[in-house]
């Protein structure tokens, strides 16, 4: 059994290399249309992944520290998740500041912007041009 996307790269391009996956590009998973497929790695292929968000803010990747929490009381905390690591971007005294911090650390390790913060990218964009 092989899922469609992997024959159908498979069949233009040869095998799958180790550690690699066919996305999609538009996150539609039915939507396998060769222009709509490319190879990444297994990190890029979950970042590329339209998830609901947990945390108290509504964007991947930031979240206020609780009340209750030993350190950082009231920070807001950025993090982002790459080739299987959590990897903290810090702690910051506003919402803002961590929200601009995660979406820099998008677009050094993935080189695009998650999916689940796309929206939120147009009001801070003009803060990450030049990054």
């Amino acid at each position: 059994m092989k899922m469609l996307q992997n024959f159908i790269w498979e069949l233009h391009f040869g095998k799958i290399p180790d550690g690699y996956r066919v996305d999609h590009i538009n996150l539609l998973p039915k939507d396998n249309r060769l222009n709509n497929l490319r190879l990444v790695t297994k990190s890029m292929n979950a970042f590329n992944c339209i998830r609901k968000n947990k945390s108290n803010t509504g964007i991947v990747g930031v979240m206020k520290v609780s009340d209750d929490a030993k350190y950082h009381v009231g920070k807001w905390r950025a993090y982002i998740s790459f080739d299987g690591t959590r990897k903290d971007i810090g702690y910051f005294n506003d919402r803002d500041t961590a929200i601009i911090k995660r979406l820099t650390a998008e677009l050094e390790y993935f080189h695009e912007i998650c999916p689940g913060n796309r929206a939120i990218y147009e009001k801070y964009k003009e803060f990450l041009n030049d990054k």
